[in-house]
């Protein structure tokens, strides 16, 4: 796929370019016709793939597309922060999208630190935090959770 480097406002970009016609020959109505062809069959099957995905995988492409989305205003606010522009002048689109930003790199570090613990745990560690998390009962239902297991508590102890 050809691209073509730019820069703008002294940012790095790329940009994809759709192969053209020489450029040595004028646009002709067999090229326009390829063009045309050419586009008639990449909708339809984007068509088809869309019509046999599931539910599931329609949320979640929906969703991938709604968090870059989010990303993508995230930055040009971060952007515009670094440029002297007070937070709260920020345009409602652009702040949602910062505070995206913000939420997934603290998710990160959580998850980062989670996995270093869990790395450097012994087997027995880890039943041992587990046991004393939960109590199982002798039917081998959960009895009694512990109180720092609780719906919407994500302090990381």
């Amino acid at each position: 796929m050809p691209v073509e480097h730019i820069v703008r406002n002294g940012k790095r970009l790329v940009r994809i370019t759709e192969p053209g016609p020489p450029q040595l020959t004028p646009v002709t109505p067999e090229y326009l016709e390829e063009c045309r062809r050419r586009d008639q069959e990449e909708k339809r099957e984007r068509r088809r793939k869309e019509k046999n995905e599931t539910y599931l995988e329609r949320m979640l492409r929906q969703q991938r597309k709604a968090a870059w989305e989010l990303s993508y205003y995230g930055e040009i606010a971060r952007g515009q922060l670094e440029q002297g522009v007070s937070r709260d002048r920020l345009p409602k689109h652009l702040l949602q999208g910062l505070e995206h930003l913000e939420f997934v790199e603290e998710m990160s570090a959580r998850t980062a630190e989670c996995s270093s613990r869990l790395e450097s745990m012994s087997e027995e560690d880890f039943l041992e935090d587990a046991e004393s998390d939960l109590e199982i009962s002798s039917d081998g239902g959960i009895s009694n959770a512990s109180p720092n297991i609780t719906p919407g508590n994500t302090n990381v102890e």
